[in-house]
């Protein structure tokens, strides 16, 4: 999964994060949930943790941080999310086999972040998000030249050289912890 981390991809990755709206003092009530609040310069933080996430409240603003050395997934979701949506609507067919791992591995991150999530979120709502980023896909636009040199030609590389087991399973480290998902760090 690390070799998903060129900084070229920010854009794709950034272009539209998983949002999800928090209760964070209803999260603060749940079991296993370490809870602090200090004031730095001012301004108030609250700073809310499970296991390797940390959820922090700054100025209305939520941010999670996932500090396991598996990887924000939400991050990880958005990048092959968009792979996958760049292989199906700027090279269609070309990249079939790659493009049907990263099914496989989206619908495998969908479960994880259905099963971890803070805030309830459905799979019919990764779905939808996902189908947007489809509609804004530009077939010839400099994110497709990007995104297939950077990911999807190595990628395919990948599957002739390894078995697809061993691909898929390099996908599956990011979600082999249980822990929330969150989108930080991302790249």
């Amino acid at each position: 999964m690390t070799r998903l981390l060129p900084l070229a991809f920010l854009v794709l990755a950034a272009e539209a994060a998983v949002a999800q709206s928090t209760d964070l003092e209803a999260l603060a009530r749940r079991p296993g949930m370490e809870v602090t609040l200090r004031n730095d310069d001012g301004s108030r933080i609250l700073k809310i943790r499970q296991g390797t996430v940390t959820l922090s409240l700054q100025d209305g603003a939520v941010v999670g941080f996932d500090s396991s050395p598996h990887g924000a997934v939400l991050c990880a979701w958005e990048i092959v999310v968009g792979m996958k949506t760049v292989a199906d609507v700027c090279f269609p067919g070309e990249f079939s086999e790659a493009s049907t791992l990263l099914g496989e591995v989206i619908e495998a991150y969908d479960d994880f972040i259905v099963a971890n999530s803070l805030t309830p979120v459905t799979k019919a709502e990764l779905q939808a998000r996902f189908e947007e980023r489809r509609l804004r896909a530009q077939p010839g636009s400099g994110i497709c030249r990007t995104v297939r040199l950077a990911f999807l030609e190595p990628l395919a590389a990948e599957l002739k050289s390894k078995s697809r087991a061993e691909v898929k399973a390099a996908y599956g480290q990011t979600i082999a912890a249980p822990r929330p998902p969150v989108t930080n760090p991302c790249l």
